[in-house]
């Protein structure tokens, strides 16, 4: 992969010195990111471009986007697709769960606020506005009846998802938006500012619609099921 990756880079330079020289572009115009091989000083080799250092892994990792924590992984070009439909799936099952629950959700609270009454602290735990019991109380609960009750669960697992959703939901439009733009995080993090008009991404494949079918390839079945991409990610444009 790192040997077709490298030639890919090189058609691309030979497609860009033919376009400057058609149409007489100016040669300072800079490339972000780069083209050229990089050399990594704590592998002690040369690696192809796009290639990011990974000092969890100790590894360099092509088209390195982050190391995710979650997954115990780094995520580059052979799983970023796999990354970007695991944020999906989470987000979406957190939000089913969300309104299958939700008017049992509702019921409940408003049967606390009216056994109870209305306080932002909580009126029995103290634990804030669904006042959901301490550990230690649960933990108690669980010895005394051999489970939780009901109603204690759903005040905790509701919000629970409904945050969960959220963040994943949020961090999904991120990198979606930054695989429009043809950049992964760690290269977003040292893009030049925007407004410099004589910066250019030579791996933009030429809009939005055609940097995610690089990525996610280009049948809508195969993400929903999902099945393996019908499209290699090194593709000359």
């Amino acid at each position: 992969l790192c040997i077709q990756y490298t030639r890919y880079c090189k058609q691309l330079q030979q497609q860009i010195r033919k376009q400057s020289t058609t149409s007489n572009e100016s040669s300072e115009i800079i490339y972000h990111p780069t083209l050229e091989p990089t050399f990594c000083k704590k592998c002690e080799m040369e690696r192809p471009p796009r290639s990011h250092h990974c000092k969890v892994c100790r590894r360099c990792v092509l088209e390195f986007d982050h190391h995710c924590p979650w997954v115990n992984n780094c995520i580059g070009i052979n799983n970023y697709r796999s990354f970007i439909l695991l944020l999906f799936y989470i987000s979406s099952g957190c939000f089913y769960g969300c309104v299958l629950l939700g008017s049992e959700f509702w019921r409940m609270f408003i049967q606390h606020v009216d056994r109870h009454g209305f306080k932002l602290l909580g009126a029995q735990y103290k634990t804030g506005l669904l006042d959901i019991p301490p550990p230690w109380t649960l933990w108690k609960q669980y010895q005394m009846n051999g489970r939780l009750d009901d109603d204690v669960v759903l005040r905790a697992v509701w919000p629970f998802m409904l945050f969960i959703g959220i963040g994943l939901l949020w961090m999904l439009v991120a990198h979606l938006r930054l695989i429009g733009e043809g950049y992964t995080t760690v290269e977003n993090i040292s893009r030049p500012p925007d407004d410099l008009e004589n910066v250019k991404n030579p791996f933009d494949c030429g809009g939005l619609r055609q940097n995610l079918k690089r990525i996610l390839g280009t049948s809508i079945l195969r993400l929903l099921i999902p099945l393996p991409p019908d499209r290699h990610l090194v593709e000359t444009t």
